[in-house]
């Protein structure tokens, strides 16, 4: 629209100029009639020039950045030539693709001649995730705006946005002791895990507490959950990468964040399972301390998001049936599962 204004208000400022000539036939008119003719032609030229020449260089943080803190995305801009610009255009299309969210920002650049402009674009993600950013091409318009010439770029740039560690504290791990109605507890106060490593007959000694009733009712005998005290991996946490319009997804990262966070400080080793959609297969990594964590997570952040708020629930107890008691993070927050 802005265009169509300039060409119109250009062409009206032209057509006085010519009216003005045929009374008076100055000469002054004809030299600005000839200009006005030849000027858009040549600033034309000279922005397809510049756009051909230009060569763009990005930026972005290496490390790992906090959910809602600001980091600058450093722009570099060279420019060989002789000729500069007022009017340089640069799209920067931002994409969380694990929370399928994005949005775009359109950047006016004033380019200088025979060197380099640089600037720095501050950015804050109010979400975690892989933020995908793109730039496919400058845009150069010439001094009066009537045309507009683009060079492509094809520059992509990844950010590791981390969830809010601060955003879902654990106060307690007695908390998570007390949901686990069907693991038996050490002399430790709760520090020492176990899972069912095979289901046997009977056998006069055994405890009350391992026995496994379904199972008994079915077989018409008494069938013992045998047990192994674990020394590593002891707790098992179920992320559900269930998402919806409100980015539940985000809140369901937070909670795991935080509540892997309270398990290291706490020298509480656990292993972190979710369903991958991409693969069709359950994901398992072992967590030992925070940068195995963070490096866990990236990988997470690779993952596709789904629509049914218990589909890992559900593959978990199919693929792991021996596995009685686990942690589950989803929608809810946290909560033991007994199967």
């Amino acid at each position: 629209m802005i265009k169509i204004l300039h060409i119109l208000g250009y062409l009206i400022l032209f057509l006085c100029n010519l009216v003005v000539l045929a009374f008076f036939h100055s000469y002054m008119n004809f030299i600005f009639a000839f200009a006005m003719l030849i000027l858009p032609v040549i600033f034309g030229m000279m922005a397809k020039y510049l756009a051909a020449n230009l060569r763009i260089d990005v930026e972005v943080p290496e490390s790992i950045i906090p959910k809602g803190t600001e980091f600058l995305v450093s722009i570099k801009i060279h420019n060989a030539t002789w000729v500069n610009s007022l009017n340089a255009f640069l799209t920067i299309e931002l994409s969380n693709t694990f929370l399928q969210e994005g949005n775009s920002h359109k950047l006016n650049i004033p380019i200088q001649r025979n060197g380099e402009t640089m600037l720095s674009y501050p950015l804050i993600s109010a979400y975690c995730g892989i933020v995908e950013l793109h730039i496919d091409f400058i845009e150069v318009l010439d001094l009066f705006g009537f045309t507009k010439w683009k060079k492509p770029v094809g520059l992509r740039r990844e950010i590791v946005i981390l969830p809010d560690e601060n955003k879902y504290e654990i106060q307690d791990v007695n908390s998570f002791i007390n949901g686990m109605s069907e693991v038996e507890e050490s002399n430790q106060k709760g520090s020492d895990f176990s899972e069912v490593h095979e289901i046997r007959e009977y056998i006069p000694g055994d405890k009350m507490q391992n026995i496994h009733w379904k199972l008994s009712v079915k077989k018409d005998e008494l069938m013992v959950k045998e047990r192994v005290t674990l020394t590593s991996n002891q707790l098992l946490v179920l992320v559900e990468l269930f998402n919806d319009e409100n980015m539940a997804l985000d809140f369901i990262m937070d909670t795991c964040y935080g509540c892997s966070l309270f398990f290291i400080q706490n020298g509480i080793p656990f292993t972190l399972y979710w369903w991958s959609v991409k693969e069709q297969d359950m994901k398992v990594y072992p967590i030992e301390h925070k940068d195995t964590l963070h490096e866990v997570i990236e990988t997470l952040f690779y993952e596709s998001s789904y629509q049914e708020e218990d589909l890992g629930k559900n593959s978990f107890e199919i693929l792991y049936p021996m596995n009685d008691s686990y942690l589950r993070i989803g929608l809810g927050g946290y909560e033991m599962q007994v199967q």
